[in-house]
């Protein structure tokens, strides 16, 4: 088991509001809000380095999981924009927070998932060596933006988020993660010159392409909601939950859009999404961690917040696996699929469904009342119980057994 022992985040002083972009590009408030729901963003001082950001981050989360440097063993940083091309932006970390010589590395290049893959490889070094791992998202891209394009300058803002993990559950434990790659897409959003294939030159410094973060709008907007919303679809069955068990979604902030277009697909209510992407603007690889450290600041992130009422069931669940009923009870596998059965369970036979005892306590049964009729459908002493319900000629099953 691996847990997050502690949060940190940092964000630099400067703002940089839509009005201070329109007077860069042909571009308003309104054009920038409506189209991407962002009113500031955050950029470093001209003094400042991503390290800089990085540590400031770090030493939060430290402080928060009441650990000191030397308690570290394992530093992981991702980050598209490097102190420098070589070594790490990891070991510069190392050296500032005053660490021992301990592995530490740089995920970088992929972008706004780096934190997410950095937070899994975390995971399983956990798992096998049970250490403590720091994990760093952090960008400066406003040292990478073309300030006359009007697709990119008005998105991206500087910022750092950080995690402390470690064996346990901590403050809180990771479950599950789901990552994946698409390279066929790789100049849907990029950055060119300066690798291999596109070498930095003087000619290329000239006319400002080390600068020029190239982006297909349209296309990363489906991409990222077909790849965020299927994400997490794949996410809860993996661990047999559904979307009514969550009790928030902190979604990687690229823009208003794309969060609300994946918060309708999944079916989540807005209520149940933070969002802080209008104060800060698309921060990369720290958006995840900086956008957790600020929900639990902010009190949005509670431990009981999941359990405060019973939830609906989905439309449909194609996987069931084991759930606590009231009673001494728990269900097996479902077969097949489950439709809709409403709110699951109420008590005293409250509610569009209820659930009944029989005598003995040997059997019960959902049934479709109305509100305020009790829902008793008492079945004497079998060894399998069963919910069921009935739609039009169609029945689904669940069966039953004691725990």
């Amino acid at each position: 088991m691996a847990g997050v022992l502690g949060f940190g985040g940092y964000v630099p002083e400067r703002v940089t509001t839509n009005d201070d972009r329109a007077a860069l590009v042909d571009t308003t408030d309104e054009w920038i809000t409506t189209r991407t729901g962002i009113k500031r963003r955050r950029f470093a001082a001209d003094d400042e380095t991503t390290l800089d950001l990085a540590a400031a981050a770090a030493e939060r989360a430290l402080a928060d999981a009441g650990l000191k440097p030397e308690d570290i063993d394992e530093i992981i940083v991702a980050t598209d924009t490097p102190e420098v091309y070589t070594p790490d932006t990891a070991s510069f970390l190392q050296h500032r927070l005053g660490c021992r010589h301990i592995p530490s590395y740089d995920l970088g290049g992929s972008g706004c998932a780096g934190f997410v893959q950095a937070l899994d490889v975390a995971r399983t070094r956990i798992h096998f060596s049970s250490k403590r791992v720091l994990v760093v998202g952090v960008e400066l891209i406003s040292r990478l933006i073309n300030w006359k394009d009007r697709a990119t300058c008005v998105l991206f803002g500087d910022g750092a988020g950080a995690v402390v993990m470690g064996p346990g559950q901590g403050q809180a434990e990771v479950l599950d993660v789901v990552a994946g790659t698409d390279g066929s897409r790789w100049d849907i959003l990029t950055l060119r010159t300066g690798g291999t294939r596109h070498p930095f030159t003087a000619e290329a410094a000239a006319a400002g392409a080390h600068q020029n973060l190239e982006m297909q709008g349209s296309e990363v907007f489906r991409e990222a909601v077909r790849h965020m919303s299927g994400a997490v679809i794949d996410l809860l069955h993996r661990i047999d939950k559904t979307v009514t068990d969550v009790a928030l979604v902190v979604p990687h902030q690229a823009n208003r859009r794309i969060i609300d277009a994946v918060r309708h697909r999944l079916g989540v209510d807005e209520e149940r999404v933070y969002v802080n992407v209008h104060e800060y603007g698309n921060t990369g690889s720290a958006s995840v961690p900086l956008a957790l450290w600020m929900a639990r600041r902010e009190g949005v992130i509670t431990a009981s917040a999941d359990r405060a009422q019973p939830h609906p069931l989905p439309q449909r669940v194609r996987r069931c696996g084991t759930f606590p009923l009231p009673g001494g009870l728990s269900t097996t596998r479902a077969p097949q699929r489950v439709r809709r059965c409403g709110t699951f369970p109420l008590p005293g036979g409250t509610g569009r469904h209820a659930f009944g005892r029989g005598q003995g306590g040997t059997g019960v049964r959902l049934t479709r009342v109305r509100r305020g009729t009790p829902a008793l459908a008492p079945r004497h002493r079998r060894r399998r119980l069963q919910i069921q319900r009935t739609c039009g000629r169609r029945t689904n099953a669940v069966r039953l057994r004691r725990r």
